[in-house]
């Protein structure tokens, strides 16, 4: 599981090289790839049983780049967090392939509480989800989808649509 995650993540990477490739992302890359790899592996050590280590993992996250990844968020290949700073994701999102999360957004629950009713939101492959956007509840984004930057998004959003503002309200469809 983490080796095809992390071969999602670095791209144009020989097999046979892969922990050299990701120790050197770790070290060289930007904040957008190496909070996506942290991350990665912290869940990687949770599920392996390395409880301290992978928490430490998390706390760095919050204090380095003050993002916080429910370590429940199921998250497809390919997440892209061009500036990770203020990035909250709830513990029941589920988020699928090649996203791309912009700062200050915030993908979660609407009441204390949903963690345990699991009403979270469902984000399809390929969304982009621009500045300071709130996706709040059981809310679905369909695949293609893009919202715009301060959007509060508290229903539905089509297949490939555009939608802005608070609430958020479609004004086109992306190509």
């Amino acid at each position: 599981m983490l080796k095809e995650c992390l071969l999602a993540e670095i791209p144009n990477r020989d097999n046979r090289f892969l922990w050299w490739a990701v120790t050197k992302e770790l070290f060289t890359a930007g904040s957008s790839r190496k909070s996506v790899l942290e991350y990665r592996l912290a869940c990687w050590l949770s599920r392996k049983g390395f409880r301290r280590v992978s928490t430490m993992y998390f706390h760095r996250l919050e204090s380095r780049y003050a993002l916080y990844i429910g370590k429940k968020t199921v998250i497809g290949p390919g997440l892209k967090l061009p500036h990770p700073v203020g990035v909250v994701i709830g513990e029941g999102v589920k988020i699928g392939r090649d996203c791309t999360i912009y700062q200050q957004t915030t993908i979660g629950g609407k009441d204390i509480g949903d963690a345990q009713s699991n009403v979270y939101p469902i984000v399809g492959d390929n969304v982009v989800i621009f500045a300071g956007a709130r996706i709040i509840g059981a809310v679905r984004v369909h695949s293609g989808s893009m919202i715009g930057a301060n959007s509060v998004v508290l229903s539905d959003v089509e297949e490939k649509s555009i939608v802005v503002g608070a609430p958020a309200r479609k004004i086109g469809t992306r190509d």
